[in-house]
């Protein structure tokens, strides 16, 4: 992602990159970044939170009671290491 597009809070377009430096401008009713550092919510400029928030904030009865900006779920990524 080069860009977002947004209309107050909400990000309608994104425009990428590919390595050759050709441009595609993507549009969809809703986007989800999901990036490992939250690369097109910082392009878009909307507002955002990290980490895990707190119970009062989401009404969530599992949710921790204070927020914790630093607790980000970590990512898996399967593999074959093996063919028999």
């Amino acid at each position: 992602p080069v860009r977002a597009e947004t209309d107050r809070d909400t990000i309608t377009a994104v425009t990428t990159a590919d390595r050759f430096e050709r441009l595609t401008a993507l549009t969809a009713p809703y986007f989800v970044d999901a990036t490992e550092t939250g690369d097109v919510l910082k392009l878009s400029g909307t507002e955002y939170v990290t980490g895990s928030e707190a119970r009062l904030d989401t009404k969530e009865p599992h949710a921790p009671a204070d927020a914790d900006p630093d607790n980000h779920q970590a990512f898996t990524v399967c593999f074959a290491i093996d063919y028999q």
